[in-house]
């Protein structure tokens, strides 16, 4: 495994996966049973999907579905896995550079990249909005990737102290946490009030995060 196939596992939080049988089987059959599972999930609230839809377009049995996955959590977590690996992708172009840049101009263009990516994957992200606005689900969910955006932001913090954009008496586990939850603040903030493609609001967001970052609310 390379290192960058070992963070995107790590980043995406892809530790509990469906059972080995999926993966044995061929992979037109895979691709056919996610593309109903996107599908079903793009369609209905994760509440309100179901199985006999997936299993119907997919062209399997429903036994056949049981011997991939446990229930229908098992199948939307895989898909949640999915997409967040496909955005790990898409936000590397600005990962690999990040020894390079100041940690804040790193960060925003971490977040723009990200908002292209929803912008791009209208699927996608109507599937993780479904999902953010669900807070049982989130919780349950986030149970599984405790710890990964922590260690994610982590990372690049301490890249920002080797480069001399960070102070090094900082926390690095606290701020990582601290940032980690700002994040997520910013997504909720941003699902409940902003249009994906006004990039100019957008950038204003992270520009107003990024100086809280910097500068704190003092005088």
């Amino acid at each position: 495994m390379t290192t960058r196939s070992y963070d995107l596992m790590v980043i995406s939080g892809r530790y509990k996966m469906p059972k080995s049988t999926f993966f044995n089987i061929e992979e037109e059959k895979r691709n056919r049973i996610e593309k109903a599972a996107f599908n079903e999930f793009y369609k209905n609230k994760f509440n309100e999907a179901s199985i006999n839809n997936i299993v119907k377009e997919a062209k399997i049995s429903k036994g056949s579905f049981y011997q991939y996955f446990e229930d229908k959590y098992d199948i939307y977590k895989h898909i949640m896995d999915i997409i967040s690996q496909e955005k790990i992708k898409y936000l590397m172009p600005v990962m690999e550079k990040s020894n390079e840049l100041d940690f804040f101009i790193f960060l925003k263009r971490l977040y723009i990249r990200g908002c292209e990516f929803a912008v791009n994957n209208p699927i996608y992200y109507k599937v993780a909005y479904d999902f953010l606005k669900d807070p049982e689900l989130m919780e349950r969910i986030y149970k599984e990737y405790k710890g990964m955006s922590n260690d994610f932001m982590f990372k690049f913090l301490r890249q920002g102290i080797e480069n001399g954009s960070i102070r090094e008496d900082i926390d690095l586990e606290l701020i990582s946490c601290m940032i980690s939850g700002l994040n997520e603040s910013l997504s909720q903030y941003i699902i409940n009030n902003v249009e994906l493609d006004n990039v100019e609001k957008l950038e204003y967001l992270s520009d107003v995060l990024i100086d809280f970052l910097k500068n704190g609310i003092g005088k």
